[in-house]
């Protein structure tokens, strides 16, 4: 979760330790980004494009993850 300024949005992200590995990985299999990844304020981000034209975002954290800390 996440703290947003404005609206309150609901998202459903997936989050990994490396993402430039994990997208190489997801596309051998088949799945497709949107884009080239980027950075935002709580990590490096890209779109997944789903079947379905579901759209997921992954990411790969630059905040310390709960883990962590």
């Amino acid at each position: 979760m996440h703290p947003s300024e404005g609206s309150t949005k609901h998202a459903l992200c997936l989050m990994c330790d490396d993402l430039e590995a994990t997208m190489a990985d997801l596309r051998d299999k088949g799945i497709e980004f949107r884009g080239e990844p980027k950075a935002e304020g709580f990590g490096i981000t890209t779109t997944m494009l789903l079947p379905g034209g579901v759209e997921l975002l992954l990411y790969q954290p630059t905040h310390a993850s709960p883990l962590e800390l």
